[in-house]
């Protein structure tokens, strides 16, 4: 489940097109988000995916990284819809 490096050629000032990243960046770049809740939701999602993608997709090795048990995090997983 790792993903291959990125690198992006951006302006030195300024913000980096949502054109020029992969469509499964850009997606999540584009996403407005309306709510204290849902600005939570989205950064609990992106916090596990980075635990998931560190630790090789192993779901025991991220729990352990998040400080979860795995059945834990199997359940954080479901909630969030990941």
């Amino acid at each position: 489940m790792s993903s291959p490096p990125l690198a992006v050629h951006a302006p030195r000032r300024g913000r980096v097109p949502s054109s020029i990243l992969p469509a499964h960046i850009a997606g999540t770049a584009a996403r407005e988000i309306s709510g204290f809740d849902e600005a939570r939701v989205e950064f609990e999602r992106r916090f596990v995916r980075a635990a998931l993608a560190r630790a090789g997709g192993r779901r025991a090795a991220a729990a352990a990284q998040l400080g979860v048990s795995r059945q834990g995090l199997a359940k954080i997983i479901k909630r969030l819809g990941i």
